[in-house]
């Protein structure tokens, strides 16, 4: 069962304005419930750290490190600094467009025992430039109550479930039954 509980304080960490467009606009009903900040550079995403503590954070694998400087991989930086301060984290990327370049955010991301919630789109449309928000979303908030509920911990450099297994997307768990009910409160239909 899911607790009440204050709005939760997201990072989100997206450098396209459109994107950061759809992830408001899955907020905008969400207000009770969510509070957003958005940072658009490496630089921005760190001033916003120093000033509040955030429940979690969900990054995009590629953005600028400051204003001006081109699109590069920074995402894994943002994965660091959440696991040395134990902040529950997603990354939210379109793989089809950055193609092997995610490789080793990638393999970041599963060392610490998590999986990247790549487009609904990959390996379909190329030309697509949609992001999974929703099961990122869907997926911080199961990393966020895992930890405050104590059936998620960081341990050994990862994140582990009560038995020690890493955790993965609900399709490869067994715990549609908390997907669903985060689903439903937060009001959130899955791809």
């Amino acid at each position: 069962m899911i607790k009440q509980r204050k709005p939760l304080e997201i990072l989100i960490v997206e450098d396209r304005p459109e994107q950061q467009e759809d992830i408001k606009e899955l907020f905008h009903t969400r207000g009770d419930l969510i509070k957003a900040d958005y940072g658009a550079t490496l630089e921005e995403a760190y001033v916003l750290l120093e000033k509040k503590a955030y429940d979690g954070i969900m990054t995009d694998a590629f953005f600028p490190e400051k204003e001006g400087s081109h699109e590069d991989l920074n995402g894994d930086k943002i994965v660091n600094y959440a696991m040395e301060n134990k902040i529950p984290w997603v990354v939210v990327t379109s793989t089809d467009r950055h193609g092997v370049k995610t490789q080793p955010i990638t393999s970041l991301v599963r060392r610490y025992g998590h999986e990247i919630i790549h487009s609904p789109n990959d390996n379909m449309d190329a030309d697509s430039d949609t992001k999974d928000w929703a099961s990122g979303v869907v997926d911080l908030i199961y990393f966020i109550d895992g930890i405050e509920e104590g059936w998620l911990k960081f341990k050994e450099g990862k994140v582990r479930d009560i038995d020690g297994g890493t955790i993965g997307r609900p399709e490869f768990k067994e715990c549609g039954q908390k997907y669903a009910q985060i689903c439903e409160k937060y009001e959130i239909k899955l791809i």
